[in-house]
């Protein structure tokens, strides 16, 4: 509580001082992120000093930096002008940022780029080019990027609906090197959109496998995440693989809506044929995908035609 009002206290002599010595201009940038992240922000203030902040600043890999996150922390869209302003540096500089930038650009790039929605058409197609340029660009420093990195990277070509074949195969190499530094609940978001995107890999749905079930074991993963990724977790037969008792537990705490989409809890005998059966049958895939010819370059950037479909029962 004292926190909070002395925080509010700073953000009050920063709304009464912000523009009355330019010298310190330079300060305001990192403030006013600082504030955003704290969620403590006025609308009309806000307006105010993003304006003076554009107008007596030039633009540089940390200025970028705190008025994309400034804007992402509290949820507002950007004015046209710092869209364009953003969207031109970006363009332009994108290969000299640093891996961690590239990334953070690409993760928020719909808060200045027009990829969905209404725009005209011509603005959409320059600002999708700016968009494959910055895919590009990151995929190109995988080998430099954190796990983290790559979960964001590989999100943010989800939901931005990217059907490029190679794109994911590159992430899944990379994430499932790395599969160890995500926790339970980021293991599942990964199923989830293997789940929504229709397309996984053998040897990472294993390695998410395993880590679930070994951080279940250690109790690791908040109940609710159970819940909330039953879905992907059924569709790729990992609820079947957990004691039965809790499968039940599980099971008893889904909406009737959701239940439906689930298969029903087994018994303590099929477990052990489940476990058996999905053994077996991940020996077999794994073995055909490591004596698959080595794709053509064609082959590999085919792009994925069914996108948003629900994958088939593994």
């Amino acid at each position: 509580m004292h926190h909070e009002k002395f925080i509010t206290y700073l953000f009050s002599l920063f709304n009464d001082n912000f523009s009355k010595n330019e010298k310190d201009v330079k300060y305001i940038p990192p403030l006013l992120h600082y504030f955003s992240y704290f969620d403590v922000f006025s609308p009309i203030y806000f307006k105010m000093q993003m304006s003076y902040i554009m107008q007596n600043c030039a633009l540089d890999f940390s200025l970028l930096k705190y008025t994309l996150l400034s804007h992402v922390f509290v949820r507002r869209e950007m004015p046209k002008e710092i869209k364009n302003r953003l969207k031109e540096y970006v363009a332009r500089n994108f290969e000299t940022f640093a891996p961690p930038l590239q990334v953070l650009c690409l993760k928020h790039c719909n808060y200045f780029l027009h990829l969905h929605g209404d725009t005209e058409k011509a603005v959409q197609g320059e600002d999708h080019l700016l968009f494959n340029k910055m895919v590009n660009g990151a995929l190109s420093n995988l080998p430099h990027m954190k796990a983290k990195h790559y979960l964001d990277i590989y999100i943010t070509l989800c939901n931005n609906t990217v059907r490029i074949k190679q794109h994911y195969i590159e992430l899944f190499n990379h994430m499932n090197r790395h599969a160890a530094h995500y926790t339970g609940e980021q293991l599942m978001l990964i199923l989830f959109y293997m789940y929504r995107t229709g397309y996984s890999k053998p040897k990472i749905r294993k390695k998410i496998r395993n880590l679930i079930l070994h951080y279940h074991k250690k109790r690791r993963i908040d109940l609710g995440t159970y819940v909330k990724y039953v879905l992907p977790l059924d569709e790729f037969g990992i609820f079947h693989l957990f004691p039965v008792k809790f499968q039940r537990w599980l099971y008893d705490q889904l909406t009737e809506d959701v239940r439906v989409c689930v298969r029903e809890p087994l018994t303590g005998e099929a477990v052990e044929e489940v476990v058996r059966t999905s053994l077996t049958k991940e020996r077999e895939e794994c073995s055909v995908e490591s004596k698959k010819p080595k794709e053509t370059d064609e082959q590999q950037h085919a792009p994925i035609y069914i996108f948003e479909q629900m994958v088939k029962s593994y």
